[in-house]
């Protein structure tokens, strides 16, 4: 078990943090969680008996807050892979026990908000506005229109679609 123990907080009640991850492998590497709390960063390693589902128990003060993610590390402490903006925060309360059951984060969940069929929407010129500007005689350039002067849109340049799935139920949104 690991302590994330500081003097000036013990005498609040002490937490025990279960921390459960499905995540393969290779020889000569693990996985641990990075920590940050109160402003200060700390490394807990996780076992395993398969290589594949990952476990680690901390005790913490309750009353505090804490963030982390996971790593991939080599025996010899290297960070060979970690969870891209996969910042997980977390408030402990007064409950003796907590348990945090993860799934590794291959893409922050913003990232198709970043992805061209997204932005080639959003930053499109119509062709009213293309039109326009031709017959005024302004060249559609990054320096006069900004992004918008890249793209043509999606869907034919018409609108465009974005389905989130929520509470098993799937919504979509067109524009």
């Amino acid at each position: 078990m690991y302590f994330c123990r500081k003097p000036y907080l013990s005498a609040k009640k002490m937490a025990n943090i279960h921390f459960s991850i499905t995540y393969k492998t290779d020889g000569g590497t693990y996985l641990r969680i990075h920590l940050n709390l109160n402003g200060e960063t700390s490394h807990a390693p996780m076992q395993t008996a398969d290589g594949e589902h990952w476990h680690a128990t901390l005790q913490m003060p309750g009353g505090t807050a804490f963030s982390y993610f996971y790593e991939v590390c080599t025996d010899g402490g290297d960070v060979v892979r970690r969870e891209e903006d996969a910042v997980r925060h977390v408030a402990i309360g007064q409950q003796p026990a907590l348990h945090l059951a993860d799934a590794w984060t291959l893409r922050p969940l913003s990232a198709a908000l970043r992805t061209s069929a997204f932005t080639d929407c959003i930053y499109r010129l119509s062709d009213f506005d293309r039109q326009r500007a031709h017959e005024e005689g302004v060249a559609v350039t990054p320096e006069t229109f900004g992004m918008d002067a890249m793209t043509r849109g999606c869907l034919g340049g018409t609108g465009f679609c974005f389905i989130s799935r929520l509470n098993h139920r799937s919504y979509l949104l067109m524009s």
